[in-house]
C-alpha cells in the first residue's frame, strides 16, 4: 500500500512540495520496498538535543513548508494521517531548516475512510479520532501539525497522558469542551463524556489535578493564551506582535471542530507566515550563492505562489546553535520522560526498517 503511494507521489513530482523523494523500489521477501532519498535528521532529534523552545524563525520556516506539503497531499486527496515530529526530516545540517515529509506507511484516500479507524499516535492524535467522528479528514493532519508546532514553541508535548482518557481530559483542559454536535456525532463519545441531568455534556473521567506545563521561563501554562507572555527576546517588539500572531494561529490549527479547523491554503495565507521579522544572527548580507529572490518561484497546486524563507543566509544548525535567555532548570521528571521518548523512538526506527524493508539511497541529481 505505501509504494501506491509513492507511485503516486513520483508521478506528481511530489518532492518539489517539501515530500521525501522516491526514487523507486524493489521486492523483498514481504512485498515491495520503498528506494528514498537520504536526508538528515529528523524533528525529533532537534527537539530533544536542544530541550528548548524554537525560535519564531524557525518555527515559521518549517510552518510554511509543511503547509505546502498538506496542501499538496490536500489536492491529491491523500491523507497522511501519521504527522509527528518523527516524520518531518531536515535536507540537510543548515539554517533556514528546509524540511520534507516522509512516511507514507499509514497514509489513505480522502474516499476510502469508511470507518472510525484509530489511526495517528496518541499526542498528535486528533479529536475526531478518538470520537470515533466517520468519515474524518485530512484535518486531522492540520491538527497532528499544531501539536508539533506548540511542541516546537514550548520546548514540550502539550498532550502527554498515559491513556486515552486522560489525554482527552488534557485536551479539554487546555482547550475546552468540545461542541455538542462533534461529540453527539462520535461513535465513541459516550467512552469519554455523559450527559448530565441538566443536558449538558461533562467528562466522564476529568483530570485528578490540573495538567499544568512548567516552561523554562517560569511560566505555567494552561491554556494557549497563557502562551502569550513567554518572551525571549524581551526588548524586541516586533517579536512581541509575531508572538501573538503564531499563538493565533495555534488556535485555529488546534480547532475541536474539524469542519472549522485552518486548511493548509488558509496556513500559508496567515499573517505569521507573512511576517517577515529576522533575527539577529540572520542581518548579515546576503551571500551570491545562497541568496534565492532571483530564483524562479514555484507554484503550489493550487496556483498560489510558494515564496522560499525570508532568511537566506544558511548557517550549520550545530555550528549556532540557539541560545535563550531563560533562568528555569530542566527538571529531572523532564529529562527522564525526553530520554524515554529518544530511546522509543529510536527503537521504533530501527523496528521500522527491519520490518518494512525501506531502503534509503543518496539524492541523485534529476
Amino acid at each position: 500500500m505505501e509504494v501506491s503511494f509513492y507511485q503516486s507521489l513520483m508521478a506528481a513530482k511530489a518532492e518539489q512540495y517539501n515530500i521525501v523523494k522516491c526514487h523507486g523500489w524493489f521486492d523483498y521477501s514481504i512485498g515491495k520496498a520503498p528506494v528514498l532519498e537520504l536526508l538528515d535528521i529528523d524533528l525529533e532529534t532537534i527537539l530533544y538535543e536542544s530541550d528548548e523552545p524554537m525560535l519564531l524563525s524557525d518555527i515559521r520556516a518549517i510552518m510554511r513548508q509543511m503547509a505546502e506539503a498538506l496542501l499538496f497531499l490536500k489536492e491529491l486527496g491523500i491523507i497522511h494521517a501519521d504527522i509527528k515530529p518523527n516524520n518531518i526530516m531536515t535536507v540537510d545540517e543548515q539554517r533556514p531548516f528546509r524540511v520534507k515529509l516522509i512516511d507514507f506507511g499509514e497514509a489513505m484516500k480522502r474516499e476510502a475512510v469508511d470507518s472510525a479507524i484509530m489511526v495517528q499516535i496518541p499526542s498528535f492524535r486528533a479529536p475526531e479520532v478518538y470520537f470515533g467522528n466517520v468519515p474524518f479528514t485530512e484535518a486531522i493532519d492540520m491538527w497532528s501539525l499544531g501539536c508539533i508546532m506548540t511542541e516546537m514553541f514550548l520546548g514540550n508535548y502539550l498532550f502527554s497522558g498515559d491513556s486515552d482518557d486522560e489525554m482527552v481530559a488534557q485536551i479539554v483542559q487546555h482547550l475546552g469542551m468540545p461542541p455538542d454536535h462533534v461529540i453527539e456525532d462520535g461513535i465513541y463519545s459516550e467512552r469519554f463524556f455523559r450527559m448530565d441531568m441538566s443536558y449538558t455534556w461533562t467528562l466522564k473521567n476529568p483530570l485528578q489535578r490540573t495538567h499544568v506545563i512548567h516552561l523554562c521561563s517560569g511560566h505555567m501554562f494552561r491554556s494557549l493564551d497563557d502562551l502569550k507572555a513567554i518572551r525571549i527576546e524581551e526588548h524586541n517588539e516586533v517579536e512581541a506582535v509575531e508572538r501573538e500572531q503564531c499563538i493565533e494561529l495555534l488556535k485555529v490549527m488546534l480547532e475541536m471542530d474539524h469542519e472549522k479547523r485552518i486548511t493548509p491554503q488558509e496556513v500559508l495565507n496567515h499573517q505569521f507566515l507573512k511576517a517577515c521579522h529576522k533575527p539577529a544572527s540572520c542581518n548579515r548580507p546576503a551571500n551570491p550563492h545562497t541568496d534565492h529572490s532571483s530564483l524562479p518561484q514555484r507554484p503550489s497546486p493550487s496556483g498560489a505562489t510558494m515564496v522560499p524563507p525570508e532568511c537566506t543566509t544558511r548557517t550549520s544548525i550545530r555550528e549556532h546553535p540557539i541560545k535563550y535567555d531563560t533562568k528555569g532548570t530542566q527538571t529531572e521528571e523532564k529529562k527522564k520522560k525526553k530520554r524515554k521518548n529518544w530511546f522509543l523512538h529510536f527503537f521504533s526506527r530501527q523496528k521500522n526498517i527491519s520490518s518494512l524493508g525501506v531502503t534509503i539511497v543518496q539524492s541523485v541529481p534529476s
